[in-house]
């Protein structure tokens, strides 16, 4: 049977510091899979917060990279029929309200 031991008030965390060491780790393990998921350049993923601060097209960084990655498709990809589909897509979605 093991014996139990204390341990000195001083060296116990505080709530604060044990939550601040939480979001270090998440941050840090976020960051990490989204470098493997998506490698861009510290520039490139700034400029992608900064869309998704905006509030004004996109909700989250999925939703910037999806929208980006679709917009470049349609711009090099004249031919495709799936550029077709994409366009027939955000017509509808992006289409004034008749009502």
């Amino acid at each position: 049977m093991s014996q139990p031991y204390e341990i000195a008030e001083s060296n116990l965390l505080s709530a604060s510091e044990a939550w601040e060491d939480y979001l270090s780790l998440r941050q840090a393990l976020e960051s990490e899979a989204s470098t493997e998921l998506l490698p861009v350049s510290a520039a490139t993923r700034a400029l992608v917060r900064e869309l998704v601060k905006s509030g004004v097209v996109c909700a989250s960084e999925s939703e910037v990279v999806n929208r980006a990655i679709r917009s470049f498709f349609v711009a090099v990809s004249p031919h495709s029929p799936a550029r077709e589909q994409l366009l027939r897509e955000a017509g509808e979605r992006y289409a004034p309200d008749k009502s």
